[in-house]
């Protein structure tokens, strides 16, 4: 049998990024292995089974690689962050964005995210979040006050193409 690949509709980057007019500073939250927090229901779990020389298992929780994980996922963080939506925070799988414009609403914005993670049993890795800068990288983007630019390793990126030799690569491209 085959699996059936299940699409999520992904946010709209322009769009999560445009609606960040106004904010000030910016936090940064990273669920602490995101997919590994994800229990799996006991059919899927079958679908997981592993047999080794020695053994045989089956993983109990959503693991890198299944055909529908992140589908699966993008559907927990509507479900949990959904009510949030626009208003307090936006997210793109496991990364979380709370823009704000004061400490106050800083705070504000960031128990209400923080309470519909506990409510859902999803715990952050503190060592990758960021509380109030007023810069922060977001999806490979440099967030400020003064707007939305493109990360350094997405400059890096451009710097490293190679440099065309002739026409075709010239076309290849820049058409």
């Amino acid at each position: 049998s085959q699996t059936l690949r299940k699409v999520f509709p992904t946010p709209n980057l322009d769009e999560h990024l445009e609606r960040l007019q106004g904010a000030k500073m910016f936090t940064t939250l990273d669920l602490a292995s995101g997919y590994l927090q994800v229990p799996l229901s006991e059919s899927a779990k079958e679908k997981t089974a592993f047999i080794t020389p020695s053994e045989s298992g089956q993983f109990e929780r959503m693991v890198f690689g299944l055909v529908n994980a992140p589908y699966e996922f993008s559907r927990l963080m509507q479900r949990v962050l959904h009510p949030l939506k626009d208003k307090v925070a936006m997210w793109y799988l496991d990364d979380i964005l709370v823009p704000s414009t004061s400490i106050p609403d800083m705070l504000n914005r960031l128990q209400q995210v923080l309470e519909a993670l506990k409510g859902a049993k999803l715990t952050l890795k503190l060592s990758k979040c960021y509380f109030g800068y007023p810069e922060v990288a977001y999806l490979g983007f440099m967030l400020s006050e003064k707007g939305v630019r493109p990360g350094d390793q997405k400059i890096m990126a451009v710097k490293a193409f190679p440099k065309p030799v002739n026409k075709h690569e010239v076309r290849r491209c820049c058409f």
